[in-house]
């Protein structure tokens, strides 16, 4: 799509990486990420918390971690699903008290 010069918005960038989450394929959802952030597309709190639950799914807690103290620091405001999200990942690794 976009060697043909069609520009992806945020709910097209959305669906493509909750599509790989939903596969449980990573490597792909990831570099959707990334591809968007070298487009400037401004990822919304949506996206972010489905790249948290794909990394917190896929046991990279550390980089899950990382991701969310980046949109702690830089935004967007995190939301309900956000937190929700990482105090189950925290409690899937048995870290309870770092979720709460």
């Amino acid at each position: 799509v976009l060697k043909r010069g069609f520009s992806l918005d945020v709910v097209t960038y959305c669906t493509l990486i909750n599509g790989f989450c939903k596969q449980k394929n990573l490597t792909a959802g990831l570099r959707v990420f990334e591809l968007m952030l070298e487009y400037n597309v401004k990822p919304d709190i949506a996206i972010f918390n489905i790249v948290l639950k794909m990394l917190l799914k896929e046991n990279c807690l550390q980089k899950a971690e990382e991701l969310f103290r980046q949109v702690c620091d830089s935004g967007p405001e995190l939301d309900i699903v956000t937190y929700n999200t990482m105090i189950c990942g925290y409690c899937s690794y048995n870290l309870l008290g770092k979720g709460v």
